[in-house]
């Protein structure tokens, strides 16, 4: 056996059996299995499932830990950070707490692996495989290294008023779909989208697309449908209807809640009166909107809208002038699409 004061004369100092000290000071490294150690403290194990490091309470009460702790000084617990090793109760359970250091320096447990195998983060009582919790915004954020602020970002939060949000990147749309290998997108499908403007679309999801294009325009009288050039696109086999000036007719296909949206830019015949557009289905019912007061000057002007309206299957939509003549120019959109 080795005593500490059998080693003050070395500098360097094998020891083999077993060495027992009450309190020992060594100013360079302790190697473990090694003669040459590279740190404070170097262990060094040959089996292929070693020991490494061991550690026993035999405290046997609810509640009883070990702490594995680095902090500034003895003294100074500033910069703390660590793992304790709790036990939960008398027969079995054992769980593993981790802790840092805060803002203010008190040292906080902030993430706990239970008994059970749940992850907590931000409690210490997870209800579930993996809880987050945090009493303010940005509880989940998954990101994509290399972007800028605000890009290649999702978020989870739940709002003071418990209403859940999410959130993705204002710059791109957030896409769901399959694949045969989720974890590595390999085979990914698209199967629903929910792009910038909040609009939930699907692939091959009945929808349309009609345009004039250039500058060429008509003259449309006052309560008469509006063509549009047959420049069209459009799924789902919606059936676009064309009329003596282009199309202008659309028969959706789907029973459902559609979106329909609306820009005529035209120049008017006359500035005594407002001009508007509104959109007629099955020839006979009308919805109005689309007002626009008078230019005086070049009389040019523009009509933005939307609708959302439940149709069902053959269901034919027009969109129509107001009391006003006035010219449809190229620019003027008229399309659609399934939201539910």
């Amino acid at each position: 056996m080795t005593r500490a004061r059998d080693l003050a004369d070395s500098a360097d100092k094998d020891i083999a059996g077993t060495l027992t000290l009450d309190d020992l000071t060594v100013d360079n490294n302790v190697g473990i299995g090694t003669s040459s150690p590279d740190a404070k403290l170097h262990i060094n194990e040959s089996a292929a499932a070693g020991t490494g490091i061991f550690l026993t309470n035999d405290n046997n009460t609810s509640g009883t830990y070990s702490d594995i702790r680095w902090q500034y000084s003895p003294s100074d617990p500033s910069y703390a950070s660590g793992i304790r090793f709790k036990q939960l109760d008398t027969t079995h359970g054992g769980q593993l707490e981790f802790f840092t250091d805060n803002t203010v320096g008190t040292y906080t447990q902030r993430m706990t692996i239970t008994e059970d195998g749940y992850v907590g983060i931000g409690t210490s009582s997870p209800s579930a495989t993996l809880t987050v919790s945090q009493g303010a915004n940005n509880i989940f954020a998954v990101e994509r290294t290399g972007v800028g602020s605000g890009s290649g970002q999702f978020g989870i939060n739940i709002e003071s008023n418990s209403q859940t949000t999410m959130s993705y990147d204002d710059g791109a749309p957030l896409v769901i779909g399959t694949a045969s290998n989720p974890s590595t997108h390999v085979g990914f499908s698209e199967r629903m989208r929910i792009d910038q403007a909040g609009r939930v679309t699907m692939p091959y999801q009945p929808s349309w697309s009609l345009a004039r294009g250039g500058a060429a325009y008509y003259t449309t009288s006052a309560g008469a449908i509006i063509n549009f050039s047959n420049t069209t696109s459009w799924v789902g086999r919606h059936n676009i209807q064309a009329n003596s000036n282009g199309a202008g007719r659309v028969t959706v296909i789907k029973d459902g809640r559609y979106q329909i949206n609306v820009t005529a830019y035209y120049k008017r015949s006359g500035s005594s009166n407002d001009s508007y557009i509104y959109l007629r289905i099955n020839g006979t019912a009308d919805i109005w909107a689309g007002s626009s007061s008078a230019r005086t000057d070049t009389y040019y002007d523009t009509i933005t809208l939307t609708y959302v309206v439940d149709l069902s299957a053959n269901d034919y939509l027009e969109i129509h002038s107001g009391a006003n003549t006035f010219d449809v120019y190229g620019a003027s959109t008229f399309s659609g699409f399934l939201i539910g």
